[in-house]
């Protein structure tokens, strides 16, 4: 089930979608090598950059296309069946590319102006601490899970507003520095999605003018003054982020069963009655219900995200309802990838769990993407049952 166009240019929606599909092999073939090296190659950077994938819901007043959610989700999920490293770095650096349209204009022109692009991973955890100075603030700290850090023109990083006094609920404001002026620490050795290159950054006593400073959880984004299209208006953001970490991994998912298949066909089992394993039972069954898994996972998360992005467009009002059911759609598409993918690395034979096989590269994917405490079934369900049951969700991802 295909998202619903919403672009005002049909044409250059279909030629965006028919260039990701392009893509995948290439993707396929780079995807080991992204792996060892940890990062968003420079290859597939620029072949995103040549795109214009990276600034699809950048808004026009920075260069960008300005066109609509569901179009990166679906390139999204396109990309993410070649690469899940490389769809997540996509994904979340053209969000951010979104997000600095609700920033302070004269950080947006700040910003945008040189290239007309910007690659800024963003971390919303105030994992640092920020000072009062003139003009601005100081800024200290250590950030983990800087997705796309090696490609970034920026990075940015919060704190808790050093303004709002003892007692009372504290502010997260998020700060825009230049990547010359952060250190990167190279710590990212893990078990999955290691091609996001997601590194922490640290400074220390970083100026940062008021501009280049912003508070997410504003309903009234000062860049909306320049940015008038509703999805830069002041609308809940977890959804929407969810929403698109989740993406990839309908890929993964897409990618996994497309290398399951081909094993089928290829793979004669020794010690086993049958001469080839598409003729094995078990197989079969793997392989249907794995396929079924992803045709019931993409239904539901096309329709949330459909559904969600009305809602943006219409200005309608966004309830904590709305806010805690397309998260949990979004966590339990996610399950649903995972089941899938376990499904199918049992059944595949020792040969899958090598580093190079798709299979294990999107098993190691999906399950890392577990790891995100956006993503989290178990919280999501809690706080969409607790708001059904007419109690508060529990912060903060509400």
């Amino acid at each position: 089930m295909p998202l619903q166009p919403t672009s005002s240019d049909p044409a250059r929606r279909d030629s965006l979608i028919q260039a990701a599909k392009d893509m995948v092999p290439m993707l396929r073939q780079r995807a080991a090598q992204t792996d060892t090296e940890r990062r968003l190659l420079p290859e597939t950077e620029k072949a995103f950059t040549d795109a214009g994938f990276f600034r699809l819901i950048q808004p026009k007043s920075g260069g960008g296309l300005e066109l609509d959610i569901p179009l990166l989700l679906q390139i999204g999920t396109i990309i993410g069946s070649g690469c899940p490293s490389s769809a997540w770095v996509l994904c979340l650096l053209a969000v951010h590319n979104w997000a600095m349209g609700l920033w302070p204009v004269e950080a947006q022109r700040e910003i945008f102006d040189s290239h007309g692009y910007a690659r800024i991973p963003m971390v919303l955890t105030p994992q640092g601490t920020a000072e009062t100075a003139p003009g601005g603030y100081r800024l200290s700290g250590h950030w983990t899970y800087a997705s796309g850090i090696d490609i970034a023109t920026h990075a940015a990083v919060a704190a808790l507003d050093p303004e709002v006094p003892a007692g009372e609920p504290p502010n997260v404001l998020t700060f825009v520095v230049p990547a010359d002026r952060i250190e990167v620490v190279d710590d990212w050795f893990v078990l999955g999605l290691r091609g996001t290159g997601s590194k922490a950054v640290r400074c220390k006593n970083v100026f940062v003018p008021a501009h280049m400073t912003h508070a997410m959880s504003r309903v009234d984004p000062p860049g909306a003054a320049v940015n008038p299209h509703p999805m830069y208006a002041g609308f809940p953001r977890v959804p929407f982020f969810t929403l698109t970490g989740t993406a990839p991994f309908i890929g993964a998912l897409q990618l996994a069963l497309d290398a399951f298949y081909e094993r089928l066909h290829s793979r004669n089992p020794m010690y086993l009655p049958t001469d080839s394993q598409t003729q094995r039972v078990p197989s079969q069954i793997r392989l249907a219900r794995a396929q079924a898994l992803y045709d019931a996972a993409s239904a539901l998360f096309f329709e949330a995200a459909n559904a969600y992005w009305n809602l943006i467009i219409k200005r309608a009002e966004i309830t904590l309802e709305h806010c805690t059911k397309y998260r949990l759609q979004a966590a339990q598409v996610l399950h649903m990838c995972t089941e899938a993918v376990d499904l199918l690395i049992s059944d595949a034979g020792t040969g899958a769990y090598f580093d190079h096989s798709p299979i294990q590269r999107a098993f190691r994917d999906i399950h890392m993407a577990h790891s995100h405490v956006a993503m989290n079934l178990d919280n999501a369900s809690e706080n969409h049952a607790r708001v059904m049951l007419g109690m508060p969700p529990h912060p903060p991802l509400v």
